[in-house]
């Protein structure tokens, strides 16, 4: 089992602490942040009494859309949001690597964390990467080092097209996918790419919804993978 507790709504009183049960060991603390990744103000900041990081991650807690007791979607605020949205990533990353206890789970989620090597009291380790998060569990390597390998030619977000160059170290095989929100696959395509190549490549994207989108690429070498934003509405 892994527990993720909401770490509190008192971060704007004259006691902001976080309180119990969100000061417990061996759990994941959730912090609340808006859409835009900044700190909700009503957010319980730590450490815990004896010193240790708390929060642990942060999510969205700020206009989370909800169901309501009307039985329609709205919106609210508050770190009781931000702890379900976590609990719901956390239960997805767990299925993709079945095999892991409950720790190794919770400390690939912090390792992943925008603040990991650098936390403080309001945002804890940050806002976590489950992408990165599931590569650190089941050993993906980045494909010769991402940043080196990809060059994005596009904005992001992108409009009518997704442009990059490949530039791969070794002969390799690409698979290069495109999933929607949903986890559809809306993009496909395989090649073969000497070492050391200038692979230019365009996607044309015009009759894709607007939206958010993950980018994967597989290679022999590993997977890395890219949150892209489509804009305007089609």
């Amino acid at each position: 089992m892994i527990v993720c507790n909401s770490s509190g709504n008192s971060g704007g009183s004259a006691w902001p602490k976080i309180n119990f049960p969100s000061d417990a060991d061996s759990i994941l603390t959730v912090g609340a942040v808006d859409a835009s990744q900044n700190y909700a103000n009503f957010s319980s900041i730590g450490p815990s009494a004896d010193g240790r990081v708390k929060p642990d991650v942060m999510a969205q807690g700020v206009a989370s859309v909800v169901a309501n007791g009307s039985s329609s979607v709205g919106t609210s605020s508050g770190t009781s949001f931000s702890s379900p949205i976590t609990a719901g990533m956390v239960a997805c990353l767990w299925q993709s690597a079945p095999g892991k206890t409950n720790m190794e789970i919770i400390e690939a989620i912090r390792q992943s964390a925008s603040l990991y090597a650098t936390p403080n009291n309001q945002f804890g380790y940050g806002i976590p990467d489950y992408c990165s998060a599931r590569s650190i569990l089941v050993g993906l390597t980045e494909v010769a080092g991402s940043h080196s390998f990809i060059e994005f030619n596009s904005a992001n977000p992108f409009d009518e097209f997704i442009s990059f160059n490949l530039h791969p170290v070794n002969t390799s095989t690409i698979k290069i996918k495109i999933y929607n929100s949903l986890g559809q696959l809306v993009f496909s395509q395989d090649e073969v790419l000497a070492g050391g190549s200038n692979a230019k490549h365009t996607i044309n994207t015009r009759e894709m919804a607007s939206g958010f989108y993950n980018f994967v690429i597989d290679s022999d070498n590993g997977t890395i993978s890219y949150k892209l934003i489509k804009a305007g509405v089609k």
